[in-house]
Order: C-alpha cells, then structure tokens, then sequence
C-alpha cells in the first residue's frame, strides 16, 4: 500500500542522491502513504538501516515503550516491530526526523568534497608560491649583485643606504669610473613596485654599462631616454639623476624627472644647495620634446653630495602627511657638520621617527659622497 520508507531507505543506501528528493515529496508535499514493513526484515537490511537513520534516545520522548528507544535507534525499532500503522500520529517526527538526518548528511558530503576541493587547491597554491618565493628570491640576488660596488679612488667618499619596499626593488644606482678618472653616478627610480619595476632597474642597468662613459651627462641621459622609449610600455618609466664628479672637483649633472641633488658645503656659513633644473622622466616622451639642462658646479674640499629617491620626502605618518623635502632639508643642515655616514643615520633616524608605526611603502635608497682634493687637483 504505497512505497514504504524501508523503500525509500533502501534507495538512499544505494547511493542513489535523487531519492533524496523522492523522499521529501513522500513525507511533506504528498499524503503518507506509508505501509506495514515486513516483519521479516533482514538483519543485514536492518543494520543498513540503522547506519542511515540512527537518532538520540532524547529526541523521541514520547515513545509509549522503551522497546522504540533503545540502544538509540528509535526508527530501527519502529521498523523492526512493524509499528507504522499502529504509531502513525508519530509520523511527522518521523519525517521531522528524517529530514534533520539527510540534511545533515547531505551537507557532510558537500564539506567533505569540498575540504577535499581546499586542500587540493592549497597543496597547488603553496607549490606555485614556492616556485615564485624562489623565483623572487633569485631576482633580488640578480639585481643586488648589479649594484657596483665603489671604483678605486681616492677624491670621493661614498655611504650608501639601500632599502629595497619588497623582495625586489624600483630604484637602482650605478657608479663607474672613465677614461678621463671623472665618476659617473646614476641614480633611478622606476615606476611602481615589484617585479615590473625592478626589470626596468635591470635594462637601465644594461644600458649603462654599454653606453660610452666618457660623454657629458646630457648626452648619457638622452641616450637613455631613447632606449626606455624603445622598450618600456608607454606607462612604465623611471625618474633619474646623473652626476659627472672630476678629481679636480668640477661636477656636472643632469635631472631626467628626479628629486633634486643636494650639495652640503664644507663651510658653515653658505647655505645647502638644491639644484632643481630637470627634464623628462626617462621614456615619458621617447622624442625628447626639449633638451634636457646640464648643471655645472665646482665642489670645494669637503663637500658634500647627497642623493635620494622620494621614498624618503614621501614616507607618511599615521595622518598622513608626508615627510616632505623641506624636513629633509631641515635635518641635512642640522647634521652637517657630521661625517657622511652620521647624516644618513641621522635621516633615517628623523623620518622613522616623524612616521611612527607607519611603514614606508616605498623604495628607499640615499646615495653620499664626501669630495676630498687630491694633490693633482
């Protein structure tokens, strides 16, 4: 007389996922037709039963005899005895019941595929992050084994603080040496941070190491400029500063878009200098729509140079307000007097402390260098 939940049931254990369904239109959108089960059910069918719908003495207190509750089984026992058409007014808490059951198991198979689905994923993540953990990790030893190391000489004093944002950087310095004893100095700051800025540090990198070193700093910086705009997308490009310092201390520079350079003179009574003239950034506009100004200056005996990139004026604090030049400026007079390595302590020291808890989000890096007369000079 209509389908049993034994029926039902045995369907579910068969893993057949649709009856799922069948079993909730038989118990709340259809009247319930549920026969007598066989008293002779299975002791095999019984246990499978059992597996399936296994519920709390708790849940069923208004069981008549303790047959129906025990060991828990209260479902398994109401089959068993045969009792659907005597215990009918219970049906709903069958169906209640029931429907608690499958819907916890069902949501059990959903999470165990889907822990099943996480922890495949993570495995498949944590593989690719350790392949781009030690691509990264290669990259940062390629560009910091670009950085030069200071050329033999003994007219300039050089300290340097280099602070890469990330596992690689955006600003990059070159210094060599050429045919004439004068020092080329570069100092760039590429656009952006990551992998696409520092592979813009290594072309330019590249670039100077191939262009001749003895023309004058415009014409290096044109040069440059011609080659970013060869190979940069049009929104990639790097700001730069590029010093020529003779023995006999005449110094000459020229600015592609870059903070100005400083000169700290060795006399107390002259104020510090910042030369501002500059042109484009290099690879901005490949065409060079104006030459690009080159500065002269002759140095004295124990003066000072300072570069830097804006990771330093632009560090923030928590009400984010910018360090700016001018408290950059502030702290290079105040510490003057010290050695080269003193004032770049000394900054770093200035603008932690003018920032707080704040991290930098930027590059950083500050280039020094001290001009000692030689006796040729």
């Amino acid at each position: 007389c209509g389908t049993s939940m034994l029926e039902v049931s045995q369907k579910y254990m068969s893993g057949v996922m649709d009856a799922e369904l069948e079993f909730w239109e038989i118990l709340n959108n259809q009247p319930i037709p549920v026969g007598r089960v066989d008293r002779d059910l299975s002791e095999e069918k019984r246990d499978e039963v059992l597996k399936v719908f296994h519920f709390p003495n708790s849940l069923y207190p208004s069981a008549q005899s303790p047959q129906y509750a025990k060991d828990g089984n209260f479902i398994v026992e109401v089959i068993k005895l045969g009792q659907f058409e005597q215990s009918s007014y219970l049906l709903p808490l069958y169906a209640k019941n029931i429907h608690i059951t499958l819907t916890s198991e069902r949501q059990k198979r959903k999470n165990t595929h889907l822990l099943e689905q996480v922890t495949k994923t993570q495995k498949e993540l944590k593989k690719k992050n350790t392949g781009m953990r030690e691509d990264l990790e290669l990259a940062a030893e390629v560009q910091e084994s670009s950085l030069p190391d200071m050329p033999e000489q003994d007219f300039l004093k050089l300290e340097v603080h280099y602070a890469p944002f990330g596992d690689v950087s955006g600003d990059t310095y070159y210094i060599a040496q050429n045919r004439d004893q004068a020092l080329n100095i570069f100092l760039g700051d590429a656009t952006g941070h990551g992998v696409s800025a520092a592979f813009i540090t290594m072309m330019a990198q590249m670039a100077l190491r191939t262009i001749r070193k003895d023309q004058s700093p415009s014409k290096i910086i044109r040069q440059l400029n011609q080659e970013f705009g060869e190979c940069t997308p049009g929104d990639k490009f790097m700001t730069a500063i590029f010093l020529q310092i003779h023995p006999n201390g005449a110094l000459h520079a020229c600015n592609a878009g870059h903070p100005p350079f400083i000169i700290i003179p060795s006399n107390p009574k002259k104020d510090i200098l910042s030369f501002r003239q500059c042109g484009f950034a290099l690879g901005l506009f490949p065409e060079e729509l104006r030459p690009y100004p080159e500065i002269r200056y002759q140095l004295e005996p124990k003066d000072k140079i300072f570069l830097y990139t804006d990771g330093v004026t632009e560090w923030q604090n928590s009400e984010g307000d910018i360090f700016t030049e001018e408290r950059l400026l502030e702290c290079l007079d105040e510490n003057r007097s010290r050695s080269m390595k003193k004032i770049l302590e000394k900054l770093i020291e200035a603008v932690k402390e003018f920032a707080g808890e704040t991290r930098c989000e930027d590059d950083l890096t500050l280039l020094g260098f001290k001009f000692e007369a030689t006796d040729g000079s």
